[in-house]
C-alpha cells in the first residue's frame, strides 16, 4: 500500500470516528442513556467518513472560496447521503435516518436542514479539521501507519460483514412479525364473518396465552439478571403467546369446519352452498397459513433475534415504509429495563 493510500485510510477511519463521536454524544445526551449509534458496531460511522472525503475531493478546485465550498461540499455530501439511503432500504427494507418530518426534504433521505450542515461541515472539514488531522497523521512513520491503517481496515471489514448480516436478520424478523400480524388480523374478521354467518354471533376473540401457559414476569428480578436475561424472557413470553393464540385459532377452524359440514346437506339454494364452500377453502386456508408461520418460528435463534434487536437500539430512529409494524415490534421488545 502507497503512502498516499495509508494516509487516505486514516483520514477516512478519523472522520468516520469523528462522526462516531458526534451522533453517540448527541444521541447519548438527548435520550440521557449511553448509545452506541451506527449501523456497525464499531467507533465509526461510514457515512460521515465517505461524506469528508467526497467533500475534499469535491471541493478541490473551489477550497480558496469559502462560499463555494459550502455549495459544493453541500451538493455533494446530499447526493452521496441520498443514495446511500436508497440504496440501504432497498437491500435492509429498513430507514436507518428518515427526514421526513422535516420540511423541503426529498423522500426523507435528505432535507434543507441536513444539506446546510454538510455545507457547514464542508467548511469546517476543507479549512481547519482537514489541515489539523493531516498535520497529525504525517508525524506518524511510515512502517506504523501502514500496520494501523492495514488493521483498522480489517476490522473495518469485518465489521461490515457481521453488521450486515445482522441487518439481514432485522429485515427478515420485521417481515416476518409484520406478516404475522397480517395473518392474525385476517384470521380473526374471517373467523367472525363465517361465527356470524353460522352461528348468529360473533366470533370470540382469543383472550391472552394465561389459558394454555403461564407467562408471569417478574421485571424486578430480570432488571438483576440484565439485559440479556430480560431480553430472553420476553422473547420467550411473544412466542409462547403467539403459539397459544395461533393454538386457538386452529381449535376455532376446525370447530366451524366441523360445523360447516353439518350445513351442506341443508343448503337452501346454490348460492349458499357456494358460499358455504367458499368459507370451508377460506378455513382450509388460514390453517395452512397458520402451520406455515409455526413452522418458520425456530428460523431464527435467540441470538440473531439479539442482533436485530442490537442494530435496533444503534439506530433508534430507524424505520421502514413497508414493514414498520414489525420493526416497532422488535424495538418495543429490545426496549432495556431501566
Amino acid at each position: 500500500m502507497t503512502y498516499a493510500k495509508t494516509k487516505g485510510l486514516l483520514r477516512f477511519f478519523t472522520y468516520c470516528f469523528f462522526g462516531w463521536m458526534w451522533e453517540s454524544t448527541y444521541v447519548s445526551v438527548k435520550d440521557r442513556k449511553m448509545t452506541n449509534r451506527g449501523f456497525l458496531r464499531g467507533p465509526w460511522i461510514p457515512i460521515y467518513g465517505f461524506g469528508a472525503m467526497t467533500v475534499l475531493i469535491a471541493t478541490g478546485f473551489v477550497r480558496n472560496n469559502v462560499f463555494l465550498v459550502f455549495i459544493v461540499g453541500s451538493l455533494a455530501a446530499s447526493v452521496l447521503e441520498y443514495v446511500t439511503g436508497v440504496i440501504m432500504e432497498k437491500i435492509f427494507k429498513v430507514r436507518y435516518w428518515d427526514y421526513s418530518s422535516q420540511p423541503m426534504n426529498l423522500n426523507g433521505h435528505i432535507c434543507l436542514k441536513c444539506s446546510i450542515v454538510w455545507g457547514v461541515f464542508s467548511v469546517l472539514i476543507v479549512n481547519f479539521i482537514d489541515p489539523f488531522v493531516s498535520r497529525i497523521i504525517a508525524f506518524v512513520p511510515y512502517k506504523y501507519a501502514g500496520f494501523i491503517a492495514t488493521g483498522l481496515l480489517a476490522l473495518f471489514v469485518v465489521d461490515i460483514v457481521f453488521s450486515v448480516r445482522d441487518a439481514l436478520y432485522l429485515k427478515d424478523i420485521a417481515v416476518k412479525i409484520y406478516d404475522d400480524g397480517i395473518l392474525s388480523e385476517r384470521a380473526e374478521n374471517i373467523l367472525n364473518e363465517i361465527s356470524v354467518f353460522i352461528r348468529d354471533i360473533p366470533f370470540a376473540a382469543h383472550n391472552g396465552a394465561e389459558e394454555y401457559v403461564s407467562l408471569a414476569f417478574d421485571e424486578n428480578a430480570k432488571k438483576k439478571q440484565g439485559s440479556k436475561a430480560a431480553f430472553l424472557e420476553k422473547l420467550d413470553r411473544q412466542k409462547k403467546r403467539k403459539l397459544s393464540f395461533y393454538t386457538y385459532l386452529l381449535e376455532k377452524c376446525d370447530e366451524l369446519l366441523y360445523e360447516l359440514a353439518k350445513k351442506f346437506p341443508c343448503a337452501q339454494s346454490d348460492r349458499e352452498y357456494e358460499k358455504l364452500l367458499e368459507y370451508e377453502y377460506a378455513l382450509i386456508a388460514i390453517k395452512e397459513s397458520i402451520k406455515k408461520s409455526l413452522s418458520r418460528e425456530g428460523t431464527y435463534s435467540h441470538n440473531e433475534y439479539r442482533r436485530a434487536a442490537g442494530i435496533i437500539r444503534r439506530n433508534p430512529s430507524a424505520g421502514s415504509r413497508e414493514y414498520d409494524f414489525g420493526l416497532q415490534k422488535l424495538r418495543e421488545l429490545s426496549k432495556r429495563s431501566k
